[in-house]
Parts: C-alpha cells; sequence; structure tokens
C-alpha cells in the first residue's frame, strides 16, 4: 500500500485489528525507527487515551539493544517514554526484553517468556517491522546465523554496528497472523525495489514469510522505484 502518511495508516490498521479480535487479547511485536517513535507518540497523546482497549493488549519488541531501559538507544525506552507511561496499559501485559541479563541468556529468557504466555509455537496477531537500507529487519542483519536459527530468540554479533543485538527470529514472525512493514524516505527506495523485483537476493527481509503474505505500508519516496505499487486485497 502506497500512501502519504503511513503513520496514519498504521494506526488504522491497528485499529482495524483490534476491532476485529473484539473481546479477545491482542499480542503484539514492536518495532524502532523513527517510522514507530511518531506512531507512538500519537497512541500516547491524550485523546488516545480513552479510545482504545488497551486492556487488551499484549506487548513484546521484535528486536532490541542489550542497553539499559533509560538508554536513549533503547526500542523500549523510547515507546515507554513517548506512549506507554501516558497510558492506562497494565504493566503486566508489557513485556520488554530482559536487557540486565549477558545477552545469551538475555534470549533465552525472552523465549521463555514467548511460549509462557504466547504458547509453545507462538503466534502474534500482529508484528510490526521496518527494513534497513541493506535488507535487514528486527536484529536480523545479512549473513547473520539469527536467520537460519532453531531458537525464538537470539542474540547475534552484528559487524556493521560492532555491537551485539537482541532479536526474534524469522521461525516466530513466520507464525505470525499479520506482518506489517513500515518503509518511508528515499533512502528506502533501492532497497524496497529490491525486497519487491529480486526475489532471490537473499535479503534478511525476504526471510519472513508468514502464510498470510506481509503487507507493506510505504509512502511515494521509498515505492518510487517499485513498477506497481503493491496494494492490499
Amino acid at each position: 500500500m502506497v500512501v502519504d502518511d503511513v503513520t496514519t495508516t498504521a494506526l488504522a490498521l491497528w485499529t482495524g485489528v483490534l476491532r476485529e479480535a473484539g473481546d479477545r487479547r491482542v499480542s503484539v511485536a514492536l518495532s524502532g525507527g523513527s517510522t514507530p517513535l511518531e506512531m507512538f507518540s500519537r497512541l500516547g497523546a491524550p485523546d488516545m487515551r480513552s479510545q482504545w482497549p488497551w486492556e487488551q493488549l499484549v506487548l513484546f519488541w521484535g528486536d532490541e539493544r542489550p542497553v539499559p531501559p533509560d538508554h536513549p538507544d533503547s526500542n523500549y525506552g523510547a515507546a515507554r517514554e513517548r506512549w506507554l507511561a501516558q497510558v492506562p496499559l497494565p504493566t503486566r501485559q508489557i513485556y520488554p526484553w530482559p536487557t540486565q541479563a549477558a545477552p545469551e541468556e538475555a534470549a533465552r529468557q525472552y523465549a521463555a517468556t514467548l511460549t509462557t504466555v504466547l504458547g509453545p509455537e507462538p503466534v502474534f496477531d500482529l508484528v510490526w517491522l521496518g527494513v534497513g537500507p541493506e535488507g535487514h529487519t528486527a536484529s536480523l542483519f545479512p549473513g547473520s546465523a539469527a536467520l537460519s536459527a532453531d531458537a525464538l530468540a537470539a542474540a547475534p554479533f552484528v559487524a556493521v554496528k560492532d555491537t551485539v543485538r537482541l532479536t526474534l527470529t524469522p521461525r516466530v514472525f513466520n507464525l505470525s497472523r499479520r506482518v506489517v512493514f513500515l518503509a518511508r524516505g528515499e533512502d528506502k527506495r533501492e532497497i524496497v525495489r529490491r525486497a519487491f523485483a529480486e526475489p532471490d537476493a537473499g535479503l534478511p527481509v525476504q526471510s519472513i514469510q508468514p502464510a498470510a503474505d506481509p503487507w507493506w505500508i510505504l509512502d511515494r519516496a521509498a515505492a518510487a522505484d517499485l513498477p506497481a505499487f503493491p496494494r492490499f486485497e
């Protein structure tokens, strides 16, 4: 889907997922990045506090930096500051990565939490993902062993960032009911083109293949080199 405002469209989609769910809980894996930050800011606005059934949401994070929650690089910390601290979402339904543990142990603990909360084959109702200029998504970078891991969560070393990251694996994302990629801006133009036009490119983003095809929400700059805009059926 190519739109003028990625954030507005993403929020409308999320609202639709909640509406479809009725009274049942909705499990969501969140993403880092600039586009989700704008979405979080809107969700934390005063007029949103009474509009959403917050008690239905169960939140996880698709990836994280191994830093404390108050660190500026923390995905959870950014969501907490802009959104979660402003709304009546029960803390027992919020599951940040246990970054106080060593990375490998943090991945093990997070996988255990996933199976405890969502079952032995954890299925998310909704997953938000972005795409980096080299085709990474979550913290799944080109060449990462985590791309083919049997585990639910991993702590791969990312050479291009010279650091360890924490990430869910394609195994988890591919179990999800709905995966949505968000991309906007001229700097995403070439990788979006490659993701669609070069199916055998081996990009990490192409490893995300749930039973229901992923949805893409793109602005016109990101979609400029697509021969035809992908649209939802």
